[in-house]
C-alpha cells in the first residue's frame, strides 16, 4: 500500500515524524507535548515566583506555575480544583477554553 503512495507524500510524512520525534527533552517527567523552540530559555532555579525573571518563553506562563515544564506542579492545581481534564492544562492558563485568558508577565525591573 505505501508503495502507491507518491514519493513526495512519503517524504513529507517522513520528515513531519522526524521533527515530532526530535523534540528535546529537558528531563521534565512530563508526557505532555512540549514546544523547545523558545524564544526564551527558561527561568533559572533561584528566579523569585512572581518576577520577570519567573517566566516560561516557551510556554508564555510564570515558569514557577508552569505544568508542561514541571509535572509536578499538576497536583497542586488538581487539589486547588483549577485543572482543565480536557485540555490537561491549568484551567487558569486553559487559553483553548478561554481564548481571552492572558499570562502576563511582570514588567522588567529598570536598570536590567
Amino acid at each position: 500500500m505505501l508503495s502507491m503512495l507518491p514519493r513526495s507524500v512519503l517524504m513529507v510524512a517522513a520528515i513531519l515524524f522526524a521533527l515530532g520525534c526530535s523534540k528535546d527533552n529537558h528531563s521534565h517527567g512530563d508526557s505532555h507535548d512540549h514546544d523547545h523552540s523558545h524564544d526564551e530559555p527558561h527561568a533559572s532555579a533561584t528566579a523569585e515566583p512572581g518576577s520577570y525573571e519567573d517566566w516560561c518563553g516557551g510556554h508564555g506562563v510564570p515558569e514557577s506555575k508552569c505544568t508542561r515544564c514541571n509535572s509536578a506542579l499538576v497536583a497542586s492545581f488538581k487539589a486547588n480544583n483549577d485543572w482543565c481534564a480536557e485540555h490537561e492544562l491549568p484551567a487558569s492558563q486553559c487559553v483553548k477554553c478561554d481564548p481571552n485568558r492572558k499570562a502576563i508577565r511582570p514588567p522588567k525591573p529598570a536598570g536590567k
